[in-house]
This record gives C-alpha cells, structure tokens and sequence, in this order.
C-alpha cells in the first residue's frame, strides 16, 4: 500500500466517514447541520457506489491482499492525523441476502441469546451454529477488510453494522418488485426471522471487530426500534437503509463512542 505519512495535530480529531449506500442518509444529515459549528470536524470523504467503485480490498499478485487503493487514495487526500479517526460503512447486508426473502422451502432458528423470539414452524428448523456458519461465510471478505483495515488506522477506526430490520413487508415488497423479473415464487421471509439473523449478524461483527481492535457501532440505537427491536416506521429509508433522522443520531452516537475512547485512554 502507498501510504502518505501521517502529520501530528493538536486539534480535535477528525472523523472520516466513507461507505457505500448506507452513507447517503448520514451524508443528507451532515449537510443539514453543517454549518451550526464552527468547528466541523465530521467528514464523509467516500459515499456511494460511483464513490467507492470495486471490491472493498484487492489481492496483490504476490498473494497479500490490501484495502481498495479508491479508498487509500481517498484517505490520503483527507490529509490524516494520527488522533483522527476513521469510521467504515461498507458491507452490511449480509443478513438480507440470507433472510430477507427466499424463492424455495425457508428455514428458522433459536437465536440462543433471544430464545423468546417466535420461530414459523412451516420452515425447516436449523441449529444457530448452522446460521452462523452460512453467515461467517458470506462475511469471509468482511473478515480480510476488518483485518487490512485495523492495521491501516493503527486503533483508531470504527465499524457501524447495518440498521435493524423493519416488521412489515411494504419496502420489502417494493424492492423485490424493482430487483427480480420473476416475482411469482419469491416469498419474503417471516420478520421474526429477519431480525434474529441480523442479531446474529451484528454479534459476529462485532467479534471481528474486537479480534481486530475495531470499535464496533451497533445501528440499534436508542429510540429508534421498537419494544421487539424492529426499526420504527420513522427511522425507515427502505427495505435496507435507516434515513437521515437514524443517521443524526448515528453520528452522536459515534461521537460519543470516540469521546468514551479518550476519556479511557487519558485514564
């Protein structure tokens, strides 16, 4: 990797956001409050798939992969700090491309740390150890990009997982009827179903993560699901995305997920 040294910087550090679609609802939230401080330091300096083209890392001929260098070369012309931090949005709709919605027989679980979740039992049962190994599988690349990532932010990045699920399948419905030609056999899975895979998708990231001294920034964020922990109505953008009003409270979130960090580290 071409790397341009990092400068020393007694400022408050910086926060560099880049992701692909899960960035535009805090890209739209940033610019309507930007403005309101002078001293704006939150920066999304990748956004989008036009953005951020091509695979999130890259195998090198020698065999050693590295981060996409769009993504090194965006990060280098943001001009970093060794206190700033950088925040990844990329790759997480995993639990969507294995629960959302299934075109043959479906399959349902006891996701042990939620065992009072209802199970549809006209589905074929699974053991959570089976869900959890076809979902490490779809998120082999994510496990290489945590890797390649912590050690190009040297301690200071933050992984944000994906929003919860919503309960009805209006979005979904909408988004089947744009992505697939042939709708007739494709049936959208139960929410009960949906919701524990994600919560087993968010465990397993947030896993990576720690192995990889990632902090981790879970989308469950106060106010914003209901009682069973489905995405209220009002944070909803479509079948996959939370909106602007979930991102505004994204960024808090994150900015107070940092300022716990240097409290620590000052300690």
């Amino acid at each position: 990797m071409y790397l341009i040294p990092m400068t020393q910087s007694s400022s408050p550090p910086q926060v560099f956001i880049f992701g692909h679609s899960h960035v535009w609802p805090v890209r739209r939230a940033l610019n309507e409050v930007r403005g309101q401080d002078d001293d704006f330091r939150t920066k999304v300096v990748l956004c989008g798939t036009k953005d951020f083209p091509g695979s999130i890392w890259l195998g090198n001929p020698d065999g050693r992969p590295t981060l996409s260098p769009v993504l090194i070369a965006a990060l280098n012309r943001a001009e970093r700090t060794k206190d700033d931090w950088l925040v990844s949005m990329v790759q997480g709709n995993y639990y969507n491309q294995l629960a959302m919605v299934t075109d043959g027989p479906g399959f349902d679980f006891v996701l042990c740390d939620h065992e009072d979740l209802p199970l549809d039992e006209d589905n074929y049962f699974l053991p959570e150890a089976a869900v959890r190994a076809m979902l490490e599988h779809k998120m082999a690349n994510f496990a290489v990009y945590a890797r390649l990532l912590a050690r190009y932010a040297s301690g200071r990045s933050i992984v944000v997982g994906p929003p919860p699920p919503p309960f009805g399948e209006d979005e979904i419905r909408a988004l089947v009827a744009q992505s697939h030609s042939d709708k007739s056999t494709i049936q959208i899975s139960s929410p009960w179903l949906r919701l524990k895979v994600w919560r087993l998708q968010d465990k397993i990231m947030r896993d990576i993560c720690r192995k990889n001294a990632i902090l981790f920034q879970t989308s469950a964020l106060d106010s914003t699901f209901d009682l069973n922990g489905f995405l209220l109505p009002e944070f909803i953008r479509d079948a996959v995305h939370a909106n602007h009003h979930h991102a505004k409270k994204l960024l808090v979130a994150i900015d107070s997920l940092i300022a716990s960090t240097a409290e620590a580290e000052v300690v």
